[in-house]
C-alpha cells in the first residue's frame, strides 16, 4: 500500500472473488480511483497482497458456530479491522453488518451500503429462519434499512425496484450484468449446431425454480429428447438430494461449481438458459 487516501470495501459473507463485488467494484475502484483499497474479507483464506499494488486482501477469519454468532463475530472483527484502517469510506455489501457500519459511521466514516436482494422480502422464504419467526425478522430488517438508509452516506442498489425502497437523493442503481467481453472471448459453436441442451447457471435451490426445472425435464423428454446443463451450488447441500431423486435427474449434465470460464463455456454450448425465480 502506498500513501494515498485509503477505501475499505467490506463483505463477511460473499466469497472474495464475488462477481459484483471484486470482479466488477474492487477492481474497478483500484482503476478509477487515486486511492488504494482494503478489500475486507471473512472467509479463513489468508491475507493477499499480490493482486495488484493498489488492492489487499484483509482476511477476519472464518468465524464458526451459528448464523447469529457469525452475525455478531463479523460486526465485531470488521468494525476493530477497520478502525484500524481509518478509510475514508467503507462501502459494504452484507445487511447483517447494519450494526457495525452505523457504529463506524458514528466515529467519522463515509458508509456506502450496497443492498444485492429486496432483504426483507427475501428472509420470508429463507429455509433456515423458523416459519413463524419470518415476519417479524423482516419487518426488524425493514425497520434497520430505514435507520441505515438515514444514517448512511450513500446506497447503492441492484435493481430499480429494490431503489424505491431507500431515498432517492442518496440512491444510485448499478445493475450487475455480465461482462460482455468475457461471454465474446474464444470461439462460440453456432447456435443451430448445438444439441437439444438448456443450462442453468447459478445458486441451485427452491426459490429458483430448480425442482420445477429438473420435473419438467422429466415431461419434455416424452417427446422431445434433451439435456440441461447445470452448474452451481446447492442451497442448502441436502436439497441436491431431493433433485437427484425426482426421474427427471437422468437428464441433467451436473457440472458443479465453475470459474467465469466454464460459465461461459456452458452458457455457449446451450441452446437457450432458463432463470425460474420466484417472485421472493
Amino acid at each position: 500500500m502506498t500513501n494515498r487516501p485509503r477505501i475499505a470495501v467490506l463483505t463477511t459473507v460473499h466469497p472474495r472473488g464475488d462477481t459484483r463485488i471484486f470482479v466488477k467494484q474492487v477492481k474497478t475502484l483500484a482503476i478509477a480511483l487515486p486511492a488504494d483499497v482494503d478489500y475486507v474479507v471473512a472467509d479463513g483464506l489468508g491475507n493477499d497482497t499480490s493482486l495488484t499494488p493498489a488492492i489487499s486482501v484483509h482476511d477476519l477469519g472464518k468465524p464458526s458456530g451459528g448464523r447469529m454468532m457469525r452475525a455478531l463475530a463479523g460486526n465485531v472483527r470488521a468494525f476493530r479491522q477497520l478502525r484500524r484502517f481509518k478509510p475514508v469510506s467503507i462501502h459494504f455489501h452484507d445487511p447483517e453488518l447494519i450494526p457495525a457500519c452505523l457504529l463506524l459511521k458514528a466515529f467519522g466514516h463515509k458508509i456506502i451500503y450496497d443492498v444485492h436482494e429486496d432483504v426483507p422480502r427475501q428472509i420470508e422464504s429463507k429455509y433456515w429462519i423458523p416459519v413463524w419467526l419470518r415476519r417479524p425478522a423482516a419487518l426488524l430488517m425493514s425497520v434497520a434499512e430505514r435507520i441505515a438508509a438515514g444514517a448512511f452516506d450513500a446506497i447503492i442498489v441492484a435493481t430499480p425496484k429494490i431503489a424505491e425502497r431507500f431515498p432517492a437523493h442518496k440512491t444510485a442503481v448499478v445493475q450487475n450484468f455480465p461482462i460482455a467481453a468475457e461471454l465474446h472471448a474464444g470461439p462460440a459453436q453456432p447456435w443451430a449446431g448445438r444439441g437439444q441442451t438448456i443450462a442453468y447457471v447459478g445458486g441451485i435451490s427452491a426459490v429458483r425454480g430448480c425442482r420445477e426445472i429438473v420435473t419438467a425435464l422429466e415431461l419434455v423428454n416424452q417427446t422431445h429428447p434433451s439435456r440441461l446443463l447445470m452448474a452451481g451450488s446447492f442451497i442448502p447441500q441436502a436439497f441436491k438430494s431431493e433433485l437427484s431423486a425426482l426421474p427427471g435427474w437422468q437428464y441433467v449434465d451436473y457440472r458443479g461449481h465453475l470459474n467465469r470460464d466454464g460459465v461461459r463455456d456452458t452458457l455457449s454450448s446451450a441452446r437457450a438458459g432458463l432463470v425460474m425465480l420466484y417472485p421472493e
